[in-house]
C-alpha cells in the first residue's frame, strides 16, 4: 500500500491508502481465497463472475485435477 497525503479545505491533513502494482497483483489469489455464500464477485455490468484455473487453451481445470510441480525456471517480470 501507498500513502497520499491529502487536506480537504478546513480540515487538518489526512492520509489515504492506495493499492500498489503488487497489491494490484494479488487480486486474483485473494479472490480465490474468498469462499462462502456471503461473497459475490461482480464484473463492471453486474454480473456474476467466478474465479478459477484455465489450462493454456483457456479450458476450466477442476481443483481436484491441480498439480503444484516446482518450477525449474523463473521468469523476471
Amino acid at each position: 500500500m501507498a500513502k497520499r497525503s491529502y487536506r480537504e479545505p478546513g480540515t487538518r491533513t489526512r492520509r489515504s491508502y492506495h493499492l500498489t502494482q503488487s497489491g494490484r497483483d494479488l487480486a486474483v489469489p485473494l479472490a480465490a481465497l474468498q469462499v462462502g455464500p456471503s461473497v459475490e464477485r461482480r464484473s463492471p455490468s453486474g454480473d456474476q463472475v467466478r474465479v478459477g484455473f484455465l489450462d493454456e487453451a483457456d479450458g476450466p481445470v477442476a481443483q481436484e485435477d491441480l498439480a503444484f510441480i516446482e518450477s525449474t525456471h523463473h521468469s523476471d517480470h
